[in-house]
């Protein structure tokens, strides 16, 4: 092992000293988490290593990963990574942690067709069709990159899929992915919702602080599985109602708060005071309010005006 050229401080010292620990299967994991790496001196192959985690560290590149063939799991999170070039040659790797550096390409990433976990939000990404090669992949966040389309992006496999915080107006290919259940969309501005339709077993949308309109929801079409929804954040009224009715029977959650319901929250609140007082009980007119905002998707979904569940809520209040 070579010593740390200009007193840099290399992975191969920081994983000899990390900590190791044997896992279920046998194999090795070594933890070197935010050990002031700066460079990787002298790595001798070994193939007892399944996981390696040296996040938050900084590292000029990720070619050394061909010292451990068996690894499948690596975490490099905030490594000041400009580059994942090199981690192709990681074959067995299942799960693959690469969020908060400044990678700018997905390509290399594109040849694990082992992969199953893929984190790459926080990056500098712009095109994710790559992608597309990962057939295996149940999990993948690509929130707070430069994405404007989804396009390419069809994954048979695919579970849960996270791209907040980009630039999307449109979703492309997401409705490519059949077995999607979760779906993070939130802060992109969304200007129709088209290609969720064709995800039937969507579990959670997430669509909060998206700029949608009472149109856009229009586009939203029919989730038969759809059993939470969040819309908050946006500048809805009463006019998307039948919209949010029609997309699932199943809500359990619905969140649509800090949108342009106020005046439909006063209607509701004093109805529900009127309600509760007309059956001799006495109502806090805040608290009718809070019911009429927070309630239970329930008290929206069969009709616009569930008065007496929210009579309810007020007499808990």
């Amino acid at each position: 092992m070579s010593g740390a050229p200009g007193g840099a401080s290399l992975l191969a010292d920081a994983l000899a000293k990390g900590m190791r620990t044997t896992t279920e299967d046998g194999t090795i994991r070594l933890v070197a988490r935010d050990a002031g790496v700066t460079d990787i001196g002298s790595l001798e192959r070994d193939e007892q290593i399944g996981e390696v985690d040296i996040g938050i560290n900084s590292l000029p590149h990720l070619r050394w990963v061909t010292a451990f063939p068996k690894m499948t799991a690596l975490a490099a999170f905030a490594c000041n990574l400009e580059s994942c070039a090199g981690v192709e040659n990681a074959r067995a790797l299942e799960r693959l942690s690469l969020q908060s550096n400044r990678i700018g390409s997905a390509s290399p990433v594109a040849r694990l067709r082992s992969l199953r976990h893929l984190r790459l939000d926080d990056n500098a990404i712009t095109d994710i069709a790559p992608l597309a090669s990962l057939a295996n992949l149940r999990r993948l966040d690509v929130s707070g990159n430069g994405l404007t389309t989804l396009r390419g992006l069809r994954l048979p496999r695919l579970e849960t899929l996270r791209a907040a915080r980009n630039r999307l107006s449109a979703l492309g290919d997401a409705c490519g992915c059949a077995a999607l259940e979760e779906l993070d969309l939130s802060s992109n501005p969304l200007t129709t919702l088209a290609g969720i339709r064709g995800c039937r077993s969507l579990e959670s949308l997430s669509l909060s602080d998206c700029g949608l309109v009472d149109g856009t929801l229009e586009s939203l079409g029919r989730l038969p599985a759809l059993t939470e929804l969040l819309l908050a954040d946006n500048s809805l009224t009463s006019a998307a109602l039948p919209w949010v009715t029609k997309a699932s029977t199943r809500l359990v959650v619905l969140d649509l708060s800090n949108n342009a319901l106020e005046e439909d929250e006063e209607a509701a609140a004093a109805d529900a005071e009127a309600e509760a007082a007309a059956a001799g009980a006495r109502v806090d007119a805040a608290a009718a309010r809070a019911a009429a905002r927070s309630g239970p998707a329930a008290s929206l979904l069969p009709a616009l005006a569930p008065l007496s569940l929210l009579a309810e809520l007020a007499r808990a209040a």
